[in-house]
């Protein structure tokens, strides 16, 4: 939310996630990070511990459906 309200470019966000588990709402996560595309903003998704992120790998196209 807080990089939507800046419209002017003037500010850049890095969102950080650590995730230890898989995401379980894949389709929801998919819409935000397209969303989010059209703003100044990097994602970066660290997964962490032992749980399978094969999943996750697919989030970087999410503009082409990947």
């Amino acid at each position: 939310r807080a990089a939507a309200q800046v419209t002017d470019g003037s500010q850049y966000h890095v969102l950080l996630i650590i995730t230890d588990g898989v995401i379980s709402d894949m389709l929801q996560t998919k819409e935000a990070i397209v969303t989010a595309s059209a703003l100044p903003m990097s994602i970066i998704i660290v997964g962490v511990g032992p749980a399978e992120f094969e999943g996750e790998l697919g989030l970087g196209n999410s503009r082409e459906g990947g």
